[in-house]
């Protein structure tokens, strides 16, 4: 009467009797496990359903940061960059964002002919807002040296990004 489907488990065991050696048996279980089942789909398809909202958030923010007239970028615990925005690496004159991360303020300043003090003041506020959790606000930048020739003064704001694992 009812058209739902079951689902069973069959262990089967094979046993020797211990002293008749000649004396085997075959132990038969069947279980319904159609409950435990269909709560193992239930929970794989709300994992699959919050992947998928997840995953649409993350592009949906990555379409944001992207389309940012400003330059955003942010590092790891020594400054090296793990990610930015299209605006940031063609600025530092990079081709593409993979170029451009893995690299550090050292590395840019290089690139684009800083003094040593310039690399060197962005790691000193990375490593201050990292250490304090203190977001560095509206911070008027010294000159530095674009890509393209240019001097150009940025006003910063640095916050700290943190992990579940702080």
């Amino acid at each position: 009467k009812n058209n739902r489907s079951k689902h069973l488990k069959l262990q089967l065991s094979y046993i020797t009797h211990r002293k008749h050696k000649s004396a085997n048996y075959i132990l038969c279980s069947l279980q319904d496990i159609s409950i435990e089942f269909e709560e193992s789909v239930a929970l794989k398809q709300g994992r699959h359903e919050a992947e998928k909202e997840s995953s649409t958030i993350a592009n949906y923010l990555n379409r944001v940061i992207a389309s940012m007239p400003c330059n955003v970028w942010w590092t790891d615990e020594n400054s090296t960059f793990i990610g930015c925005n299209e605006n940031t690496y063609r600025s530092s004159g990079f081709k593409s964002r993979d170029d451009y991360i893995g690299k550090n303020p050292f590395d840019i300043g290089k690139k684009l002919g800083w003094n040593q003090g310039q690399a060197e003041k962005f790691r000193e506020d990375d490593l201050a807002v990292m250490l304090t959790g203190e977001p560095m606000m509206n911070v008027l930048e010294p000159p530095i040296k674009m890509a393209d020739g240019r001097t150009t003064y940025y006003i910063t704001t640095r916050v700290p990004l943190r992990d579940e694992n702080n």
